[in-house]
């Protein structure tokens, strides 16, 4: 990319809901950004050298523009002067509880009857802890707790 430059790409979302991505970036520490904006606000930004992260935003009601834009300076080059974004995914939830439309359809047959704050199947575990763990919420399930590992010694 010339210094200076700049390269973006854009979608339109009907909100409320969340948006969720993948994102990474090679870059000049500190100088070359990848950057999120919502309607142009700034939501977040990552340079250097960046694995694969997982970013997670809500988007109020409305219509809305969402924005990823690398942005290089104009004086050193570091890294690949890239960054990516993929796996996009924004899911609506018109009733503003926490809970893609889509996911409480599929458990619960509709997106009134339950809430994120509900526990359906009474495990302990409310709704939206449900969705965000990949559990279903319908049946409870043997969830098993992982204590910290003991500190074992060696016999001399």
């Amino acid at each position: 990319m010339q210094d200076y430059g700049q390269s973006k790409m854009w979608t339109t979302v009907v909100g409320p809901g969340t948006v969720s991505f993948y994102w990474k970036v090679s870059s000049e520490q500190d100088y070359d950004f990848l950057i999120f904006y919502i309607d142009n606000s700034f939501r977040d930004a990552i340079s250097g050298d960046v694995a694969w992260e997982l970013k997670t935003f809500d988007v109020p009601s409305g219509i809305h523009k969402l924005t990823w834009m690398y942005w290089k300076d104009g004086y050193w080059s570091g890294g690949a002067d890239q960054g990516w974004v993929d796996s996009v995914q924004f899911l609506p939830d018109s009733d503003g509880d926490g809970l893609p439309e889509s996911w409480e359809t599929q458990y619960f047959g509709n997106t009134t009857s339950q809430n994120g704050t509900g526990d359906y199947d009474a495990d302990g575990y409310d709704n939206l802890t449900e969705f965000i763990s990949g559990t279903n919420p319908t049946v409870a399930e043997l969830r098993v707790k992982i204590a910290s590992p003991r500190k074992s010694s060696l016999l001399p």
